[in-house]
C-alpha cells in the first residue's frame, strides 16, 4: 500500500529516489527499502513524508470502510478518504454511471 502510493506520487511529482532522500532526510538505501517494501516508514513519518509532498494527511494509510457504510458516503468524503478533489471523483462518478451495463 505506502509503496504503490509512493511509487505514483514520485512518478506524479516527478521525483526519484534520491531526490526523496534528499527531501524526507533519509539514506537511498531506505528510500530503496521503502520501493521495494522490504520496510515501511512508521505512521508518524509517513504522515511526515506527505506533508513534505505537500499531500493530505494519511495519504499513505490503509484505509477500510464497512460496507454499510460505502453506501453513504458523499461525494466529499469519498474525495477526501481518496486523496483527490472533488470535482475528480464527480468526473469518475459519471463515467461509471454513463458507461453501459455490459450483459453476457
Amino acid at each position: 500500500m505506502f509503496r504503490d502510493r509512493l511509487k505514483k506520487v514520485m512518478v506524479d511529482q516527478n521525483i526519484n529516489q534520491v531526490e526523496l532522500s534528499r527531501i524526507c532526510g533519509v539514506s537511498r538505501s531506505t528510500v530503496s527499502k521503502w520501493m521495494s517494501g522490504d520496510s515501511e516508514p512508521t505512521k508518524a513519518r509517513r504522515n511526515e513524508i506527505a506533508a513534505i509532498l505537500n499531500l493530505q494527511e494519511n495519504f499513505f494509510e490503509e484505509i477500510v470502510i464497512p460496507v454499510e457504510k460505502i453506501e453513504t458516503l458523499s461525494v466529499k468524503e469519498v474525495a477526501k478518504l481518496m486523496g483527490l478533489s472533488v470535482p475528480t471523483i464527480e468526473k469518475l462518478s459519471l463515467i461509471h454511471i454513463s458507461e453501459p451495463t455490459r450483459r453476457r
